[in-house]
């Protein structure tokens, strides 16, 4: 962690926002392990604006951590082996900047066809992956 924290730091240096992109987590599970949490909650104490994780396959919590996001699992973005529900699913995360600062953040679902290409969820269907969201979140 000392590594990743001077990375972010140093980086905070040079650039006007840090996003910090982990590979990380347990595949198949939407449940974050305590490395995780503590990786984001420290990347954040140490200046990262955003974290952002992807490896388990499947949508993992949203958490707000001293009013900064961290989206712990995207999900699938495009995957060829749909063998269950949770891995054709996914999220786009996308960032609006104002005058150096995070204006919005907007999350947009999709899932996976049975080709394994993602498509935008609109109506029930995103409501639906909304809620389940908002039902894995920490508050």
């Amino acid at each position: 962690m000392a590594d990743i924290s001077n990375d972010i730091k140093n980086a905070k240096k040079q650039a006007q926002k840090v996003i910090v992109f982990f590979h990380w987590g347990n595949e198949f599970t939407r449940k974050i392990n305590p490395k995780q949490k503590e990786l984001a909650h420290q990347s954040i104490d140490s200046g990262a604006d955003i974290v952002l994780g992807t490896h388990p396959h499947v949508v993992q919590p949203l958490e707000i951590y001293k009013n900064k996001l961290i989206a712990y699992s995207l999900g699938n973005f495009i995957f060829d082996q749909q063998w269950s529900k949770p891995m054709d699913e996914g999220m786009i995360i996308r960032i609006i900047f104002y005058k150096r600062s995070i204006a919005d953040i907007q999350l947009i679902p999709i899932k996976l066809n049975n080709k394994g290409q993602p498509y935008i969820l609109t109506g029930t269907a995103k409501s639906d992956f909304l809620d389940l969201i908002r039902g894995l979140s920490i508050e």
